[in-house]
């Protein structure tokens, strides 16, 4: 690696001399231009951002140290070794305080010249090497980030991992394995001519598990399919799970999907399972009995105090994301875990937890909080077993049902705020229950659902003050939540079998 250097003296005879009769490249330094002051010197750097600057410290018009002293403000840390005479020893001594790498006194020996110009070379390749390894070890610690998090990388983060990774455009294709190498030094079982693996860390919250993230450059996946084969052949249970073959920037997704399912079989059958996904299709899916029947099962053998049932039970839970597909979607996944929390514990006030400044708050919000900010589904299947095993144990069965009082709540909201732009979303909001549980709750207790009982509760408000006041039709539209006359008056003939005019002109 060719150090960049430039040289600067106002004696130009000195300055053509330094450029042509020293073999720079013999100590790998590339002289890539020259300048007769000061302040040309300053120019010079901040276009090329030389690694060194020889310079003569004694100039007019702009001496070296004012050129030093310009640099370190202007945050240019290139290194600068001046050239001065023995009458001006002092101004040396003031430029090593101000940061200059060393001095050399005039007349000038050549080869202590080299010495000293092949000390500061090897100086910055130290720390440009430790800056490589540095920015290649951040590049790791991103991807398997963004493995954990189950995404692709936002632009800036992939504009990074290209430069530093496999090219996507030679290595477009890309796969995730999963294993557990038995040893602290992860094996690296790809051929050193791909230089595809990315990624070897730990990922410590799942034991030994180690990822490595393998690119290659045609769909078929011939170059890793061969790996893997060595892998299984050099050790049978190191392998665990293999993510589908994708495209570079967007295996993410797939690869923790499949790998944290891995790691649920693993900690409830007691193993390291094996699963081959790129090659056996989903394999590791379960038969699913429906969302229904997992909370129907969850909530009996919560209230019947058995907590060994609970991680089976919400293993075939999580089967169920795999066999449907969404298992890939972290997102939805977690929506749908609150939803079963939320199921289980309902709205009981003796389920209370109190926030940081005190006050009491329900304890579905907590669980909230606390899933929406597991790194990965293992941690959300490991957090919700931790829940639920709680729960178990401090449960009262008298208060489990609170369906009735949630309904009561919901139609008060209804009645105080039917002229608004109210919803089922808005309403659950505010009782602090998912839509879906509050839909399933409303239509079993009053036999109709939310949405027709707020259209007949604004129509009967509708009706009180076409009665009972002077107001125009569309005013009272307004004040019952219709912002279009036309669709209210189409409504309310639905209902009542009468326009609005012709209702309030029947009235006795």
């Amino acid at each position: 690696m060719m150090v960049r250097m430039i040289i600067v003296d106002d004696e130009h005879i000195i300055l053509d001399s330094l450029k042509t009769l020293i073999d720079w490249n013999s100590i790998g330094v590339e002289v890539t231009g020259t300048a007769d002051n000061g302040a040309a010197a300053i120019d010079l750097a901040i276009k090329q951002r030389p690694d060194i600057i020889l310079s003569d410290i004694s100039m007019p018009y702009f001496s070296g140290l004012e050129m030093l002293e310009t640099l370190r403000r202007n945050s240019i840390a290139t290194e600068v070794i001046f050239i001065t005479a023995y009458g001006k020893f002092e101004y040396a001594q003031e430029a090593i305080h101000y940061g200059a790498f060393d001095y050399i006194l005039k007349p000038i020996n050549e080869e202590l010249l080299l010495s000293t110009v092949s000390r500061c070379a090897g100086k910055i390749r130290t720390w440009q090497n430790r800056q490589t390894t540095e920015e290649q070890q951040h590049v790791n610690d991103l991807i398997l980030t963004c493995l954990l998090r189950g995404k692709a990388p936002e632009k800036t983060e992939w504009d990074l991992i290209a430069i530093h990774g496999p090219d996507p455009e030679k290595f477009p294709y890309a796969v995730v394995v999963g294993f557990h190498p038995g040893n602290e030094e992860a094996p690296n079982p790809v051929s050193p001519d791909l230089r595809s693996v990315w990624v070897s860390n730990r990922l410590k919250a799942a034991g030994d598990l180690s990822l490595l993230m393998i690119c290659f450059p045609d769909k078929s996946g011939t170059e890793w399919s061969g790996i893997i084969d060595k892998l299984i052949r050099g050790n049978t249970e190191a392998v665990t799970a293999i993510s589908t073959v994708a495209a570079q920037k967007d295996c993410f997704e797939r690869a923790y999907a499949q790998i944290s399912f891995t790691l649920i079989d693993a900690q409830v059958n007691g193993k390291k399972g094996k699963v081959y996904f790129a090659t056996t299709g989903k394999s590791a899916a379960l038969s699913f009995p429906g969302f229904d029947s997992v909370y129907s099962s969850l909530s009996r053998g919560i209230r019947e105090g058995g907590t060994e049932l609970i991680p089976g039970l919400l293993f075939k839970f999580f089967a169920g994301f795999l066999e449907k597909e969404i298992l890939y979607d972290s997102s939805l996944v977690e929506l749908y875990c609150i939803e079963l929390a939320d199921f289980i514990y309902g709205e009981n006030e003796e389920y209370m937890a109190h926030s940081e400044a005190g006050e009491k708050i329900p304890a579905i919000m907590v669980i909230k909080k606390r899933l929406t900010a597991c790194p990965g589904l293992f941690h959300v299947f490991a957090a919700l077993c931790e829940i639920f095993a709680g729960l178990s144990g401090n449960i009262n069965k008298d208060q489990i049902h609170s369906s009735i009082r949630l309904v009561r709540q919901c139609i008060r909201i209804i009645q105080e705020h039917y002229g608004e732009a109210i919803t089922l979303p808005v309403a659950a909001q505010q009782l602090y229950i998912s839509p879906n549980y509050l839909s399933r709750i409303f239509s079993a207790e009053m036999g109709k659902s939310f949405s027709r009982y707020l259209l007949e509760y604004r129509i009967t408000m509708a009706q009180k003050l076409l009665r009972e006041s002077n107001d125009k039709v569309y005013e009272i539209a307004a004040q019952v939540g219709y912002d279009d006359v036309v669709h209210f008056s189409k409504i309310f003939k639905q209902v009542t079998g009468l326009s609005p005019n012709r209702y309030r002109n029947a009235k006795p």
